[in-house]
């Protein structure tokens, strides 16, 4: 909140000497005494948005408050807006004394010192004085808690937090998905190809390729075996991406400081398990390939 300026050097200048009797015009003092009370709400009313955003921010997060740093932060947080309203009542007693003014001097010109509203009118200068003084503390003591969490927000909370898309996960799965697909495609056609070696191998029938001809058969059918794996694996992929959906339903972002997070840091946990699973089990299969090449080779050369 900028700094209210003080306007009671203004607020009571014209004076109007006749006899032995002072007079105050009141269109004066309301004219000023107006310009501090809007100043007031002008500069109130914006604080107050602008914590407004910062508390949605905040909460955003989702955060559990209840370790540091994040407690701390909240209790910064919360002195911001019990602060805030303390200024909120010096702001509404700012305006209950100018509606006092209002009030008395309604339908006068001038004030004069041997009125009754003469005292009522020293009365009005003294509070607002005294409020201009309280506001103004009140708005610096405001500023420097701002500046306090604003830098412990970018040096203790921000390095920690991160925001993620629920499509960008989503998308990941998709993308899993489609890979183990291709991937059980391209090695059902491939074992089909070794099939057919194997069974122009088998039709020679020399009796001294037996051993190597169980050896060939053996690695078609573990190569099998973790073909099924890859599918078994698409099925857990599957499994894990309606996890997540349920977890993230009706939510286009999360942060990693939220409850749910604990759930998704799981779940992507299975995920990298199961992906690594996967290309260890392809590179596994891509030696038995191998092996079935270098087998087939010596038995062609006999």
């Amino acid at each position: 909140m900028r700094t209210i300026q003080n306007l009671f050097l203004l607020l009571f200048y014209t004076l109007i000497i006749s006899s032995c009797s002072v007079y105050y015009n009141t269109s004066e003092i309301n004219s000023n005494l107006s310009q501090f009370v809007n100043q007031v709400k002008n500069n109130y009313n914006t604080v107050e948005v602008g914590l407004k955003k910062l508390d949605f921010s905040y909460n955003q997060l989702n955060s559990i408050d209840e370790k540091d740093p994040f407690k701390t932060a909240r209790t910064k947080l919360n002195a911001l807006n019990q602060q805030l309203s303390s200024i909120a009542v010096s702001k509404n007693e700012i305006e209950s004394e100018y509606e006092k003014y209002k009030h008395y001097s309604k339908g006068k010109n001038k004030i004069s010192s041997n009125s009754e509203e003469w005292d009522l009118l020293k009365e009005t200068k003294k509070k607002m004085k005294l409020l201009n003084e309280k506001v103004k503390t009140q708005a610096e003591t405001f500023n420097k808690q701002a500046e306090e969490f604003q830098l412990f927000f970018n040096t203790k909370i921000n390095p920690l937090v991160k925001r993620f898309k629920t499509t960008d996960y989503k998308n990941q799965f998709i993308s899993l998905i489609e890979k183990s697909k291709k991937l059980k495609e391209d090695n059902l056609i491939a074992i089909l190809q070794y099939k057919v070696i194997l069974e122009e191998i088998e039709e020679k029938k020399i009796s001294s390729q037996t051993k190597n001809i169980a050896q060939l058969k053996s690695l078609l059918a573990e190569i099998a075996m973790k073909i099924k794996f890859i599918e078994k694996s698409e099925t857990t992929i599957v499994a894990l991406m309606k996890r997540f959906s349920n977890t993230t339903s009706n939510v286009s972002e999360f942060y990693n400081t939220e409850p749910i997070y604990k759930e998704i840091s799981q779940i992507e946990n299975e995920l990298n398990t199961c992906t690594n699973a996967i290309e260890l089990n392809q590179k596994q299969i891509e030696n038995n390939y191998l092996s079935f090449q270098n087998i087939s080779k010596q038995l062609e050369q006999k």
